[in-house]
């Protein structure tokens, strides 16, 4: 059943016209290969052309496109960028994204406290891997006190967003820890998601 190519050229005059959610659109169909042949440069090129006109999901998807090289020269300093602008938007995961490459030095200087930032950004939205991030921070003192009853809480939500390896974590930390610790870090999980 295809899009046939009068649909096509619609959209893609619509997306001509400056459509940023046609944009966008055009950009998810060229990368799937929804309806038109797979082409990650047509990707993104419109990709960049919603990015461009602030299309927040637009900003990450051409972010990870630079940063994995997908139909583009791979290039963490530009992919950290649009990072950067849609996680501004409130985007979960381009601030989540911001945050490894802060933490792991990919693409901008390696920062703690910007990964922190942009991990508690994410995990306030109950992205669960943010929420591990931040108990693996927590558990190794990475850029904030080692204090292994804020890393279990922060296990103990991810795991309940459904983050496998957050809940071997939190069976792993449990060992480390007495009955009144794990109760006290069950409370503070409790804290942490009614702040959100």
């Amino acid at each position: 059943m295809g899009c046939g190519k009068s649909d096509l050229d619609k959209k893609e005059e619509l997306a001509e016209r400056g459509d940023t959610t046609v944009q966008f659109e055009l950009g998810v169909m060229y990368y799937f290969g929804d309806e038109v042949d797979q082409d990650f440069v047509a990707a993104a090129r419109w990709y960049r052309r919603a990015a461009g006109n602030g299309h927040a999901s637009a900003q990450y998807n051409l972010g990870r496109m630079l940063q994995f090289g997908e139909g583009l020269v791979e290039n963490d300093s530009e992919a950290a960028e649009w990072y950067q602008r849609a996680a501004e938007q409130g985007l979960a995961v381009a601030q989540y994204n911001l945050g490894w490459m802060y933490e792991n030095g990919e693409g901008v200087p390696e920062q703690d406290q910007e990964a922190l930032k942009w991990y508690q950004q994410a995990a306030a939205q109950e992205y669960a891997a943010a929420q591990y991030n931040l108990g693996v921070m927590h558990q190794s003192g990475e850029g904030v006190e080692l204090n292994l009853i804020e890393a279990y809480a922060w296990y103990n939500l991810a795991a309940s967003n459904g983050h496998e390896a957050a809940a071997a974590g939190k069976v792993k930390l449990a060992e480390f820890l007495d009955r009144s610790q794990i109760d006290e870090a069950q409370s503070r999980s409790r804290q942490l998601r009614e702040g959100f």
